[in-house]
């Protein structure tokens, strides 16, 4: 399956449905279901962007890093007059959370591993099926 890397907060806003748009500097072909991957990078920059979501967003150390944390479609990619490719995103979905070492761009996790969650209730139960931080 195929997986991308984005760093936090941006993996959370993906998943919990508040992004439906990655921004990248480089195009894919590739069309179907994506694994989102949380990266393991931290800086005081992404974790101020944690603010921008307000009282929806988790506390930064309840988000998850380093780990496959969910699925989305991919079901477009198009370059805006700045040269930035936007990859469109539906219909978010958790997986159970595993430790993945990313690699560059898009990249290919083994199906096996991966094991789709399904939703308890709406609202700020995001976290299900995450078992740890870090």
């Amino acid at each position: 399956m195929k997986c991308v890397s984005v760093s936090q907060p941006w993996a959370w806003a993906i998943l919990a449905g508040l992004q439906e748009i990655e921004y990248r500097c480089y195009p894919t072909d590739y069309r179907g279901d994506l694994l989102i991957h949380a990266s393991s990078e931290v800086n005081d920059w992404s974790r101020r962007q944690l603010a921008l979501f307000g009282r929806r967003a988790p506390d930064w150390e309840e988000l998850p890093f380093g780990r496959v944390i969910g699925l989305v479609e991919l079901w477009d990619c198009e370059q805006g007059s700045d040269g930035i490719w936007s990859w469109h995103l539906r219909h978010p979905r958790f997986v159970k959370p595993f430790r993945f070492h990313a690699g560059r761009r898009v990249f290919d996790v083994d199906d096996k591993c991966v094991e789709v969650l399904t939703r308890k209730s709406p609202g700020r139960d995001w976290r299900y099926g995450f078992s740890s931080r870090r």
